[in-house]
């Protein structure tokens, strides 16, 4: 399986998260298995279900350096 992790904001934008649904979009091809690691900002979970993409939502403790805590 392969996870993917990506950082969401009104300050950062949506263009992470579009080149990640077209990576996934290959990986669905390749019937590769993948999880979609993110946190919680609701444009963008809203694009998440619309497109019908697994993901889980990691709850950050601060809004800084959450995906380092997914890695660990």
């Amino acid at each position: 399986m392969i996870a993917i992790c990506v950082g969401v904001s009104h300050k950062q934008g949506l263009g992470h998260l579009y080149r990640c649904l077209n990576l996934i979009k290959l990986l669905r091809k390749y019937k590769k298995k993948y999880i979609l690691i993110v946190n919680r900002y609701n444009p963008a979970i809203k694009i998440l279900e619309n497109e019908k993409i697994n993901f889980v939502i990691k709850n950050q403790k601060s809004k800084y350096n959450w995906q380092k805590s997914v890695i660990n």
